[in-house]
């Protein structure tokens, strides 16, 4: 087993500007600068590289039958912040099957909390998109597993010069051994009868490679950061994010599933099917509010400003720290899709 990623790759906030630097701003407003782009997320991407001592390591807590879940908290939450959160999945005939790895440093915390569960070993490892936070500690687990992702998401991640984010600094030299090495363009299976598993891919969203896990024996997803929560998503047009794309997504999770139990990527419990529903009906109210605005003259950003939460969707957090917030950043990024569209 390879040894946690070393202090070196924690890259300082002046470091990863620059380094995010050389990449296409994607869809941004004129005039956007990176440190403006990062404001808005920097806390959670500033992560350090070995467990920290003010951090409880997460709970794995049992979800249905053989299926569990090991918290990451909510990514707004950096004082308690581990990663994504993550699957864990104990099948009949092929070993533990887990969704997602967490921050560099973590991986032995994650294979003592199965352990605490179940004596069969780690088979399978699933990795839902390219992001560090959900592969970083890919590198601490035996490299016998498989590792599974969409071939958008196995690109991304086996780049030799790549931003922060996107992970694939951990995976150079001797650790491409631990790239995936079971990959699929819209849809694979694993295994058969209640160890089957569901692997989906709807396009781009939050980046060009979301899978989207489902366990159909016990009606249950996890859909990585497509359903961030109750607030508003990252979009990574670094990595082929997508904010038309995440309406086409979120749609056609809501027409394929129902009711399943959602296992949200940044989450310490699982969530209803009612919540991701609500999530994608909010999603097209801000994808119909920029076309109109677009329709009646307006630019990007007075759009933005102009903004009101709509009243059958109170409580959505805009993350409106930083300059520019999170929410201008993603009308920005659908104004300019549409732009292009037209």
């Amino acid at each position: 087993m390879s040894q946690p990623v070393n202090a070196q790759h924690h890259l300082d906030r002046r470091n990863f500007i620059s380094k995010l630097g050389r990449y296409s701003m994607g869809g941004l407003a004129a005039g956007t600068t990176m440190e403006m782009m990062l404001a808005p997320t920097y806390a959670a991407l500033q992560t350090p590289s070995v467990q920290p001592d003010n951090v409880v390591p997460p709970e794995i807590i049992k979800v249905r039958d053989n299926l569990y879940l090991i918290g990451g908290a909510d990514a707004t939450e950096p004082s308690s912040w581990t990663g994504g959160s993550n699957a864990v999945f104990i099948t009949e005939n092929h070993g533990v099957v887990l969704v997602d790895t967490k921050n560099p440093g973590w991986g032995r915390h994650m294979q003592n909390l199965v352990k605490s569960v179940t004596d069969k070993p780690i088979t399978t490892i699933i990795v839902t998109h390219t992001h560090f936070d959900h592969t970083a500690s890919n590198i601490e687990f035996p490299d016998t597993v498989d590792f599974v992702a969409h071939v958008n998401c196995a690109r991304s991640m086996a780049q030799t010069t790549c931003n922060f984010v996107t992970g694939c600094e951990y995976f150079q030299g001797e650790n491409k051994k631990y790239l995936p090495k079971t990959t699929f363009t819209d849809r694979l299976s694993l295994f058969s009868g209640k160890d089957r598993i569901e692997l989906y891919y709807y396009g781009a969203a939050h980046t060009d490679g979301d899978t989207l896990v489902h366990f159909p024996a016990l009606n249950a997803i996890h859909p990585g950061d497509l359903y961030p929560g109750r607030y508003s998503p990252f979009i990574d047009t670094i990595n082929g994010g997508s904010g038309l794309g995440y309406d086409n997504v979120l749609t056609n999770i809501v027409e394929n599933f129902q009711d399943a139990l959602i296992m949200p990527g940044h989450r310490d419990n699982p969530e209803a099917w009612t919540k991701l529903v609500e999530y994608q009906s909010w999603w097209r109210h801000n994808v119909d509010d920029v076309r109109a605005g677009m329709k009646a003259g307006k630019t990007a950003d007075q759009i933005a400003d102009e903004y009101v939460l709509p009243a059958e969707h109170p409580g959505f957090g805009l993350n409106t720290s930083g300059t520019p917030t999170r929410l201008k950043i993603n009308t920005n990024i659908i104004y300019n899709e549409l732009k292009e569209r037209a």
